[in-house]
């Protein structure tokens, strides 16, 4: 009912083939498996009893698969409940007309990522965070804060590879949509934020709503 807005949304749609790829890569494990085991001297007392191990535990990966495929759906589905139909298809024909960066489509409503829809007018405090190991960005996550004091992280889509992190111009342009649809929410991380937000939501919020009226 909204390709555009799922393809964002639910990473089970843009991503037909992950299931297909990763159940090729455990028959390749399992078969791995049955050599070493055959090469170490491990004996069966029946070819029967080899079938049924592995093929069991394939039958259980499979079904572990599209448990979380099911979940997501589902968890999709919940998420498009709490907008009305003239907000999705708002958000629909926006998500037509626009690239995700990132992984994340800003529209003028809603800001829109894998299992995520945030209402625009909810919006805080946005900030980028990297988690290091030894001294190496490990994982980059946008940190969404909302209205109702809740820490939304969302991963950052960047391509596969070693010691790959976000393109800082694309999280800039990021943060610019979210900023042209609204001005006055905080951008970026500083202690000053932090201890605010830590000891003084309620007053952060006020202020941000403050700035909201003067802009209006």
């Amino acid at each position: 009912m909204y390709p555009n807005l799922e393809k964002v949304v639910n990473p089970y749609v843009k991503k037909k083939g992950r299931e297909i790829k990763l159940l090729l890569l455990i028959s390749i494990l399992l078969s791995f498996l049955c050599f070493l085991l055959i090469y170490v001297g491990v004996t069966w007392e029946s070819d029967k009893e080899v079938f049924l191990l592995f093929g069991g535990l394939e039958v259980l990966c499979i079904t572990v698969i599209h448990v979380v495929r099911v979940l997501a759906f589902r968890r999709a589905k919940k998420l498009f409940q709490g907008f009305s139909e003239g907000q999705l298809h708002q958000m629909e024909l926006e998500c037509a007309e626009m690239q995700p960066i990132l992984g994340i489509a800003v529209t003028s409503q809603t800001l829109i990522s894998e299992m995520s829809m945030i209402p625009i007018s909810d919006i805080v405090w946005v900030y980028q965070r990297n988690l290091t190991f030894s001294g190496v960005a490990t994982m980059n996550t946008l940190v969404v804060a909302d209205k109702n004091e809740k820490m939304h992280s969302i991963l950052l889509s960047i391509k596969p590879g070693p010691f790959r992190s976000a393109d800082k111009k694309s999280v800039e342009k990021i943060l610019e949509l979210i900023r042209r649809h609204s001005p006055r929410v905080y951008l970026g991380y500083s202690k000053e934020l932090m201890k605010k937000y830590c000891n003084d939501f309620p007053g952060m919020v006020s202020q941000l709503e403050n700035k909201m009226e003067e802009v209006s």
